[in-house]
């Protein structure tokens, strides 16, 4: 057993495959383009909850949306099989690129060789203002929130598709958070990852980072930890920079396990995370944690 200590997080990979056709689309016809990203399914749906957004943009001032690919990945008989896509726009640069994608699902045909799809659709709110998309984003947790309804689209009225439509709210986590390193750990690779946070630990930037891991027995016992990695990247990392940790130890007995802490430097300062104290959250002392040098 692994798992990472207090303000970092522990995400489980997906599995490689997608829904069965005549199924609603969900989490696993989901594929990313850029590292890091995760979908995670959330059930459930409240109309007018939150700001309604078209687009909007994440802590590093990338603006997101939700479109329909303009081209086609394929064909249901007849009908074009267009994926629901996640993009971002930098406005400094003026890329834009996809950064992920829903892909539809052909559940057969009808008559006259039409398609009966399983697509994503995004839910649209209509307003004096503005209407489209609903897109939230989560600063502090780096994570995207859009309602989406996946729908079975049967043009022939054949009266094959499963369902009907099937409401939720997707989120796609793994992108650059506020202050804290929410940090990923991998069973499949190995590998401890995380995207460089918006002031990490509160510091302004990072000159490097310092990784640790312990046994979960003296968790809180920081003067334990033993280096796993130490003073990377090569260079300074900037914010939204996507880091991994290659996690060489043994698989641990049953019945033990591992923690793993990353600590973050600045100009000679060190944050490794907080802690409670009779009910006040402060800093973790940089003192107690062991100098790192693998």
């Amino acid at each position: 057993m692994r798992i990472v200590t207090f303000a970092f997080l522990v995400l489980f990979m997906l599995p490689a495959w997608a829904s069965e056709p005549g199924q609603p689309i969900d989490c696993s016809d989901w594929v990313p383009s850029i590292p890091g990203l995760s979908c995670t399914a959330m059930p459930g749906w409240v109309a007018g909850a939150g700001p309604e957004q078209t687009r909007v943009l994440d802590n590093q001032g990338l603006m997101l949306w939700f479109p329909r690919a303009d081209q086609p990945v394929g064909y249901c008989g007849v009908n074009e099989l267009r994926p629901r896509l996640l993009e971002r726009y930098d406005y400094e640069s003026g890329t834009r690129e996809t950064i992920g994608q829903f892909l539809p699902q052909c559940a057969g045909t009808g008559p006259d060789n039409y398609g009966i799809i399983d697509e994503l659709y995004c839910l649209w709110s209509d307003g004096p203002l503005f209407s489209g998309c609903q897109l939230f984003f989560d600063e502090e947790k780096g994570r995207l929130l859009i309602p989406v309804q996946s729908s079975c689209y049967d043009e022939g009225w054949t009266g094959q598709c499963a369902y009907n439509e099937n409401r939720w709210v997707i989120a796609i986590s793994g992108f650059t958070t506020t202050f804290d390193i929410l940090q990923t750990y991998t069973p499949a690779s190995g590998q401890l990852s995380f995207r460089v946070p918006h002031m990490p630990e509160g510091l302004q930037y990072a000159d490097w980072f310092d990784t640790y891991y312990g046994d979960l027995a003296t968790v809180g016992d920081w003067s334990q930890a033993q280096p796993l990695r130490c003073g990377y990247p090569a260079t300074a990392p900037t914010m939204g920079d996507y880091l991994t940790v290659d996690d060489t130890l043994p698989t641990p007995a049953a019945g033990r396990g591992y923690y793993y802490v990353t600590a973050a430097n600045y100009q000679g300062q060190r944050r490794y995370g907080r802690q409670s104290n009779g009910g006040v959250l402060r800093g973790r002392d940089p003192a107690v944690l062991p100098a790192c040098s693998e």
